[in-house]
């Protein structure tokens, strides 16, 4: 059976990798839009920014 500790720290960083993800599609999704965003009447800057 695994550490407790060794699965909790491979979760933490797999949230980690994914938040960074998260940050770099934001970043280019502004670059990709041809005016028509998906999200209706929002624009990226509006998107929710994570700390």
């Amino acid at each position: 059976m695994k550490d407790f500790y060794e699965i909790l720290r491979q979760k933490e960083l797999a949230i980690e990798r994914v938040r960074k993800e998260i940050a770099a599609l934001k970043f280019v999704a502004p670059l990709l839009d041809d005016g028509n965003t998906s999200r209706t009447g929002e624009s990226p800057s509006s998107w929710r920014k994570d700390t």
